[in-house]
């Protein structure tokens, strides 16, 4: 929005009656690219979506980690960050 109120005065003092072409052209790159890139997800479950997902990017790696493994990961991470909180409570005596 700051954008739009920084520029379209100037717009319109340039391209008068066209001044809303340049947002027509937005939209329509915006809808193309919605129609032809992005899936259709109409009738689907959550756990289909990540099956998908997961068999569309099997064989890539993020930032070093798996994206099969992480699933599992996260119970792991979560149950080593109740430890380490549960030896600090221990070394300030709270529980």
């Amino acid at each position: 929005n700051f954008c739009i109120g920084l520029f379209f005065p100037y717009m319109n003092k340039y391209l008068g009656a066209y001044s809303f072409g340049p947002f027509a052209v937005v939209l329509l790159l915006t809808f193309v690219y919605a129609w032809i890139w992005l899936p259709e997800t109409q009738g689907t479950t959550p756990e289909e979506l990540q099956a998908e997902l997961i068999r569309k990017n099997a064989g890539v790696t993020y930032h070093n980690m798996d994206i099969e493994g992480s699933a599992t990961q996260g119970r792991q991470t979560d149950q080593n960050w109740a430890e380490a909180l549960l030896s600090l409570e221990k070394e300030d005596g709270i529980a």
